[in-house]
């Protein structure tokens, strides 16, 4: 199976529908493709733009830190969509899943553990403008 990514300048991105029910999720949002990040998470401006409220999500699990700054974390329990390059529908989850309170500019994350729950590698060439998940 492969799923089909896009570029941002150099940076990789992949499209999901994310499907949650606490809080009410069904939305497509651009993950920028993370390695360095061991989860994945929604970023403040697609929650704002989703309608999510922090105050209705209790406490926070945690957080996490990355180069600019550190996010709390709450998690939820979700499913991630795509369409295959052969244009099937697949459906990833349920899989845990966390709402992350970033800065405005950071983006939704695809970290590690949907790579390694779901046995997919990254194909980036930049070269060919190539960016994909295989599995």
């Amino acid at each position: 199976m492969r799923l089909n990514g896009f570029f941002k300048g150099t940076a990789p991105y992949i499209l999901f529908s994310v499907r949650a029910e606490k809080p009410k999720i069904l939305r497509q949002i651009p993950f920028l493709i993370d390695t360095g990040s061991d989860i994945t998470g929604i970023a403040m401006k697609d929650c704002l733009a989703i309608g999510i409220s922090f105050n209705s999500l209790g406490r926070p699990v945690g957080s996490i830190s990355g180069i600019k700054d550190k996010a709390r974390r709450w998690e939820i329990k979700g499913e991630l969509r795509a369409i295959t390059q052969e244009t099937k529908l697949e459906r990833f989850g349920p899989m845990k899943l966390f709402i992350l309170e970033t800065s405005g500019d950071c983006p939704s994350l695809l970290g590690r553990d949907f790579l390694e729950q779901f046995g997919f590698r990254l194909i980036y060439n930049i070269k060919r403008k190539e960016v994909y998940l295989e599995e």
